[in-house]
Formats: structure tokens, sequence, C-alpha cells
């Protein structure tokens, strides 16, 4: 395998280029309950937010469209809360909301 020359591939390259020097991609992978890949998006550059791929995938658009009934994702604190994407608290009062 040859070494990777970004200048033969592009300016664009570079945006792939992340923090550790190296190129990457952010990618958003969504399960079902079975652990069945049911989504996935690998096209972001490596510093774009988790929330922003979520937001501008076709997945998103289908729930928020209604079109996945009483379905619900789970997300990090990185995600706005949503009727159909929970995330967790993140100053918790109790101890109840402790164990969630």
């Amino acid at each position: 395998m040859s070494a990777y020359n970004p200048s033969e591939n592009g300016e664009e390259t570079e945006l792939f280029r992340n923090r550790k020097c190296y190129f990457s991609i952010n990618v958003q992978v969504v399960s079902n309950a079975n652990m069945e890949i049911t989504d996935i998006v690998a096209r972001w550059q490596e510093f774009v937010h988790d929330s922003t791929i979520f937001n501008n995938s076709r997945f998103c658009a289908t729930f928020e469209q209604g079109h996945c009934g009483d379905a619900i994702l789970l997300g990090d604190n990185g995600y706005p809360l949503k009727p159909y994407l929970l995330t967790p608290l993140l100053n918790p009062q109790d101890a109840a909301e402790q164990w969630l």
C-alpha cells in the first residue's frame, strides 16, 4: 500500500485530517434492540458534531415526520431531548434521577 498524499487527491482531503493529524471520518450508526444496524452515515469530517450529523440524516427526518411510531432512540448528552430521542440527565437532583 502506498503512502497517502493529499496533494494527489485534492484539497478537500485536508478537511478529514483530525486533531491527531491522521485522516478519519465521523460515523453515525443506529441499531435496533436486536443489535441490527438500521442506519449508517459515514461521510462527515471528524470534527463535525454528532447532533449535526443526526439532524441532517434521513433517519432524523423519518422520526420528525412521525413514521417510526413509538420507537425511541438513546443518545448521549450531545443530542437535544426530543419525544423520540432520550438523553441522560445532566444534573441529577436525587437518587432516583441518578439511577436513570
